[in-house]
């Protein structure tokens, strides 16, 4: 696959991902994808869609702005912006029915046109200040 094929395929992840798509995710996830770094054990494709699927719970109106994208041979790189409503128990947090802003950079690895590891690193500063 060429990097902006890969590209593309990441894009269609974080739709299907902030839908809570399972059939989308499992499209695009391959057998054996792993995420590595923070995610509090959600390292396999099923603990992806039940965090997908935690995140639309908790903050169903979530909006999502890929601020930069790119790719390069069997990797993709993206930084992003969510923004929504806390309304539901998102991560252990109570409701606090504030907006929500987070933010996160991540770095894909494809392999035959599907997603199999992913890297990354996530400001949640303000969910957990809520909590405080």
């Amino acid at each position: 696959m060429s990097s902006d094929q890969n590209v593309q395929t990441v894009r269609r992840l974080f739709e299907a991902f902030y839908a809570a798509d399972d059939a989308g995710l499992d499209e695009l996830l391959g057998a054996d994808f792993v995420t590595h770094g923070p995610g509090g054990g959600t390292g396999n494709a099923a603990g992806w869609k039940a965090m997908a699927h935690q995140i639309q719970d908790g903050v169903p109106d979530t909006r999502t702005n890929i601020e930069d994208i790119f790719g390069t041979d069997d990797k993709v790189v993206v930084r992003y912006t969510s923004r929504g409503t806390h309304t539901g128990e998102l991560f252990g947090v109570a409701p606090t029915n504030r907006a929500l802003t987070t933010s996160g950079i991540e770095v894909y690895r494809l392999s035959d046109g599907r997603i199999v590891e992913c890297w990354g690193q996530y400001d949640m500063s303000e969910l957990f200040a809520a909590a405080e």
